[in-house]
């Protein structure tokens, strides 16, 4: 736990670094975002340390790390990773994924977003969600390919950071049970780096 939220405080402040460098080649600081990129980091477990849910462990979802490429529509080619590899004998928690999809962003109201696309998943072990744990068809070694609808929600703080989440409808097969359709709720927490 303490190295991930190490790993995790040292990755924002690559991010802020990052960012700010950027910022600091711009003429101007009213931007217009014709074309740009995001990079999402899954702060799930770092905002469970101030704010606890539960006593429970906290679940943050089978992605980790998140790239957006959006053109001038507000139409982006996305790309998702997440790992965890449990050092004990209990592989329940376990797992890779990789996403790669197609996201459309659409104005709420305000500083709200929402985002749809479809994405195409292929993992190994477990989806890493309190519903999916232990006696799931995902968890232990087994593994899943498929894909599925994407719907999420975005709050831009600023015009380079943004909060998001997101909930899938996983249609594909699974090494364990065959032919399967899963909802993967939103149980992951987002900040999204614009750059």
């Amino acid at each position: 736990m303490i190295k991930y939220t190490t790993f995790t405080i040292w990755s924002l402040i690559f991010c802020f670094v990052s960012i700010n460098t950027t910022v600091a080649q711009e003429d101007s600081l009213s931007l217009n975002f014709q074309t740009h990129k995001e990079i999402g980091l899954n702060f799930t477990q770092f905002v469970s340390q101030f704010v606890p849910f539960n006593i429970n462990k906290v679940r943050s979802g089978p992605i980790g790390y998140s790239y957006k490429h959006y053109n001038k529509n507000n139409k982006a080619i996305r790309f998702g990773f997440g790992a965890n590899i449990s050092s004990s004998d209990d592989f329940a928690d376990s797992h890779i994924s990789i996403r790669l999809g197609y996201e459309k962003r659409k104005h709420l109201s305000g500083k709200f977003y929402y985002t749809k696309g479809w994405d195409v998943f292929a993992l190994i072990g477990s989806f890493n969600l309190p519903s999916k744990a232990g006696n799931s068809p995902f968890g232990g070694p087994g593994g899943a390919l498929g894909f599925g609808p994407v719907i999420g929600v975005e709050y831009h703080i600023t015009d380079r950071i943004i909060f998001t989440t997101e909930s899938m409808l996983f249609m594909g097969i699974s090494a364990t049970t065959g032919l399967d359709i899963s909802i993967l709720p939103p149980t992951a927490f987002f900040v999204h780096f614009r750059f």
